[in-house]
């Protein structure tokens, strides 16, 4: 078995803009996405759960609470109950009436116009009941809106990942991480599920990682918490070689990463 490529250019750094343009727009919505767009990000990063009916939802935590006008956990309400819901006044009145969106609502919208990552949790791959799995409903999604070499599919949970290459085997993956790893433990975890791209914490992040599997083709994308997503981690991924950052706030780092490049290239 190969691995897919995945929404990887030849060369260049991919700009990700986490849960979509967080900083400025409420996270994992249209809206979010919609301006991480026309802030110049390369990709959008989402999460994906799934609600008791079993439909893919794009919501980060396991609960309704934090993002939504809603209550307890995402698997146990209804795709309707969901979609009724207030997933934008929370961040800011300017945004009542943003839905939690549909991850099909989200490949409509966006699919085609820009890379999307989709990380799928873990609560949502443990999610029982008389439905697909979650692995299975995300590949069929993809398929069905001719995305497979647009989109990367994501988790923490290598068992998860594993299922889905065995689903999916022309959709690129990435192996995520938060803690520290040897290059011969990162190469053994991709090989084991024939994944195209690591995603580390930039604070954890090492030039020897990056260098043991450029060589493979495999490609590492750094992320960081919140409060860490700086331009010195920014800057640091960039100095390690990374192919990728995950931005709270897309249109800043692009400007900061243009600048960069400039500068870098009138080195060379």
């Amino acid at each position: 078995m190969t691995t897919p490529a995945g929404p990887f250019p030849p060369d260049g750094f991919l700009l990700i803009a986490h849960r979509g343009d967080n900083r400025n727009f409420p996270e994992n919505t249209l809206a979010a996405f919609e301006g991480a767009l026309a802030a110049g990000a390369d990709m959008v990063e989402l999460d994906v759960a799934l609600s008791a009916d079993g439909r893919p939802v794009v919501i980060h935590d396991d609960t309704l609470d934090r993002t939504t006008s809603g209550a307890g956990r995402v698997s146990a309400r209804t795709l309707a109950e969901i979609e009724a819901l207030d997933a934008g006044s929370w961040f800011s009145p300017r945004f009542s009436g943003e839905r939690a969106p549909t991850l099909e609502a989200v490949f409509r919208r966006m699919g085609g116009r820009i890379r999307i990552n989709v990380e799928i949790k873990k609560e949502a791959a443990k999610t029982a009941g008389p439905f697909p799995d979650v692995c299975g409903q995300v590949a069929g999604l993809i398929r069905q809106h001719g995305l497979a070499g647009s989109v990367l599919v994501s988790c923490f949970d290598d068992a998860v990942l594993a299922d889905f290459r065995r689903i999916a085997p022309e959709i690129a993956i990435g192996v995520l991480s938060d803690r520290p790893e040897t290059p011969g433990e990162v190469l053994g975890r991709m090989e084991a599920v024939k994944a195209a791209s690591y995603h580390q914490n930039a604070a954890l992040l090492t030039r020897g990682v990056v260098e043991a599997l450029h060589p493979r083709g495999l490609r590492v994308l750094a992320w960081t918490g919140r409060r860490e997503n700086t331009w010195e981690a920014l800057k640091k991924a960039l100095e390690c070689g990374a192919d990728g950052f995950f931005a709270d706030d897309p249109g800043p780092m692009r400007k900061l990463l243009d600048g960069w490049r400039e500068k870098n290239a009138g080195r060379a």
